[in-house]
């Protein structure tokens, strides 16, 4: 078979200008190149840059796969939106990262696994996934949740790292359990057993859907001086000031009993998710019914060969 390997870049908040397009557009002959996206494909090369400074750099968005096990993903959030020590909790060595670039922070998922042997397709892998930028903005930890169960399961069945048996979970989301399209978007890129999600969000509490915010009825608690840096901020193009100013009317209103932050769940171990997972797909064999999703073939099965 021979070498795959597909970048894809999106730019969510702004369009690139034509000097960064130059800038793009001098990087590889490969480029397919438009003001809100580069596409990459190699079959014999590689990149010629980092991925994450060209991100840090220029755009908001990244994906990476490759025919020989890798997948990637990555976000690139405005410092003032989004803040490191909230993501910190879901990091992993090598795994999940955030770094600070500037004003922005970088978020990194990057899964390296044994090559499934399947004939992959990078275009139109990152579209379905771009909403889960918006919904980790609005603190939305689900899809982090998720990246963080997958490298566990990486660095304790493929990676034979027992260390990763003892692995705490990052508090557990609510909602879990209540999937969105781009969610199950991620858990397919990432290939992320199902069986290993549904025994997560035993821990996951449901919450209601909420009734959406009525901004204009806060905007009447903004005082008057703040209101007009707004404007002024908005008439100069400032990117990301909806955000803000949604941010900031939050602060302002009284929070429902039904929105407050549920009370923590006890952590578990990979070791105690994995077993559980293990327990439930053996009863399901046993009972004979169909199994659902790739349990006993990616947590049994890498396991046993390590």
């Amino acid at each position: 078979m021979s070498e795959y390997q597909f970048y894809e870049f999106q730019a969510i908040d702004r369009p690139l200008t034509p000097q960064e397009q130059d800038k793009i557009d001098a990087l590889s002959s490969r480029v397919e190149l438009t003001p809100t996206s580069a596409i990459f494909t190699y079959n014999y090369s590689d990149f010629p840059a980092d991925a994450e400074q060209i991100l840090a750099r220029y755009f908001d968005a990244m994906l990476y796969t490759s025919n020989f096990g890798s997948r990637q993903l990555m976000f690139r959030f405005p410092g003032s939106l989004v803040k490191a020590a909230e993501l910190k909790p879901f990091c992993l060595e090598d795994a999940i990262q955030v770094r600070t670039s500037g004003k922005y922070l970088t978020l990194n998922i990057r899964v390296d696994e044994e090559p499934s042997g399947e004939w992959i397709e990078g275009p139109g892998m990152l579209t379905p996934l771009l909403p889960l930028r918006q919904s980790l903005i609005e603190k939305d930890y689900r899809a982090l949740y998720l990246a963080w169960l997958k490298c566990a399961e990486v660095s304790f069945c493929y990676d034979g790292d027992e260390d990763a048996a003892g692995l705490l979970e990052p508090p557990v989301p609510p909602n879990l359990g209540k999937l969105t399209p781009p969610l199950r978007a991620l858990i397919d890129f990432l290939e992320l057993d199902d069986t290993l999600v549904k025994v997560a969000a035993q821990g996951s509490q449901a919450l209601p859907t909420l009734k959406p915010v009525e901004y204009e009825s806060l905007l009447d608690q903004l005082p008057e001086a703040e209101r007009q840096k707004f404007l002024v901020r908005l008439l100069r193009g400032e990117s990301n000031l909806t955000q803000q100013l949604q941010q900031r009317l939050l602060k302002l209103r009284s929070v429902p009993p039904s929105e407050k932050k549920p009370a923590a769940s006890p952590r578990r171990t990979f070791s105690d998710l994995f077993k559980e997972a293990e327990d439930w797909n053996q009863r399901r064999e046993k009972s004979k019914t169909p199994t659902q999703g790739r349990i006993g073939e990616t947590l049994g099965s890498r396991r046993n060969r390590r």
